[in-house]
């Protein structure tokens, strides 16, 4: 099911990010900006080595700062780090929304007009909190507003509980 909120439609996946394609890649990361683990290591796997090195040559970062690095041989234009995490790998609610704000304004001024949102993980295998959930959705609401150059932002969970639980949190929010 998919949403429109102001000039952006909204989708909501499960899956790795990099499917289906867009212009750019929004993937959560930590303050060293390594892609060890997660969808990090995943989009490394996918777009090579360099992808790595040229994000750790940008740090270390704040939470709630995004590194923009290409996408090496990825299908999109670039990949968005969000700094989520520091080194112990537990995502901070604050370094989530901060971040998921900042790397939407970046994309709108990169002229981004289909993005993919890789929704970070609590640590390892395990989902977001429902209330973390709920905080990234108030932030669309927040943030969509002023990028209208998205037009398509594709919200994509590791695994079918967590996109469901978003995509209700967001239809709460439009209630």
């Amino acid at each position: 099911m998919a949403f429109q909120l102001f000039n952006t439609r909204i989708e909501f996946h499960h899956g790795s990010g990099l499917e289906p394609k867009g212009d750019g890649l929004i993937l959560p990361a930590n303050d060293h900006l390594w892609m060890g683990t997660g969808p990090a290591r995943i989009v490394k796997e996918a777009a090579g080595q360099e992808i790595e090195q040229e994000a750790v040559r940008e740090g270390p970062a704040s939470l709630g700062d995004v590194v923009v690095t290409s996408a090496g041989r990825l299908p999109f234009r670039h990949v968005l780090h969000a700094v989520v995490m520091e080194q112990d790998l537990h995502v901070r609610e604050e370094g989530a929304t901060a971040s998921l704000k900042a790397a939407l304004q970046r994309a709108s001024k990169l002229g981004l007009s289909e993005v993919n949102y890789v929704l970070p993980r609590e640590t390892g295998d395990k989902p977001l909190r429902p209330e973390i959930l709920a905080k990234l959705v108030a932030t669309l609401f927040e943030v969509l507003e002023e990028t209208p150059k998205i037009q398509k932002l594709r919200v994509i969970a590791a695994d079918e509980g967590s996109r469901r639980v978003l995509h209700d949190a967001f239809l709460q929010r439009l209630h």
